[in-house]
This record gives C-alpha cells, structure tokens and sequence, in this order.
C-alpha cells in the first residue's frame, strides 16, 4: 500500500525449480491482474531470488512488450539475451552477496547488459547471502517508480 505496487508471487510445480512451460502461466496471471487492476504498463517487473530470478530474466526475454524490469538476487542471465532496443525500454535491477554461489555470474551479467546499453543498478548486499532487507525492498520500490523515467 506505501508504493502503491502490486506484488505478484507465483509458485513453481517443484520447489526447487522452474520449468520453461511455466512461463505461459505466469504470463496469464498478470493478464488477469492487469485486466482486474489498473496497472501502470511502464512498471511491469519481473523478479525472482536465484533460480526465480534466472525465470524472471527469461520472462523478460520472451515478453519485451510486457516486462519493463527485472529484479533479482544472486541470478545470472541464462544464455543469451536480446539486444536492446531503445524503443522497448527494459531495465536491470541487480542484487547480489560476495559469497553468493551466483555471484561472479551476477557481476558477469551487469557488465554484459551494461555492453548491450541496458540501464543496471547493481546493488551490493554484503558478503554473505541473504534476501533483500526493508531498506533493499524500499530503493527497490523506488526504482520501480522511476521506470517509466529511466
């Protein structure tokens, strides 16, 4: 209610994993939000922890005229991503924790968007992995906001 945002988390069949196929339900979730609520198109974010956030960059990849962000945690980019085109505009919100197992991957994938002229903020979260705190979640909020600026 404070940013006015709507968090949608959907579960994956296995706990541990997400499969491909389950894009298409994802997808139509937020076709039945947004017909239900009135949503902002320009702050449409994908986001996930780890393998959740492997999902959200696939997500984005798939749905360019849907996803304008991606925030994850400790997630690399999974293969190759689309080009940027200035006229779908999408933007990275990375978070990362030196000892995270996806760390280096985390770093590679700022440096690779960054190349391709993607807008990324990259958010240190200390040495030992964790999730987003109050703080993290709020500059995440606020980043949320100004994407239809960035």
């Amino acid at each position: 209610d404070r940013y006015d945002l709507i968090l949608l988390i959907p579960k994956a069949a296995e706990a541990a994993r997400w499969q491909t196929r389950e894009l298409a339900f994802v997808r139509n979730v937020l076709g039945q939000v947004a017909s239900t609520y009135n949503v902002d198109p320009t702050r449409i974010v994908a986001g996930g922890q780890e393998a959740g956030g492997t999902l959200a960059f696939t997500l984005a990849a798939a749905d360019r005229a849907a996803i304008r962000g991606v925030a994850v945690v400790d997630a690399g980019l999974p293969g190759r991503f689309p080009e940027s085109d200035p006229s779908v505009r999408l933007a990275f919100f990375l978070a990362r924790a030196e000892k995270a197992r996806g760390a280096g991957a985390v770093k590679d994938a700022a440096a690779k968007l960054r190349e391709m002229k993607y807008p990324v903020t990259l958010k240190e979260l200390g040495r030992e992995p964790r999730s987003l705190s109050a703080e993290d979640l709020a500059e995440l909020a606020r980043w949320i906001d100004a994407l239809d600026r960035i």
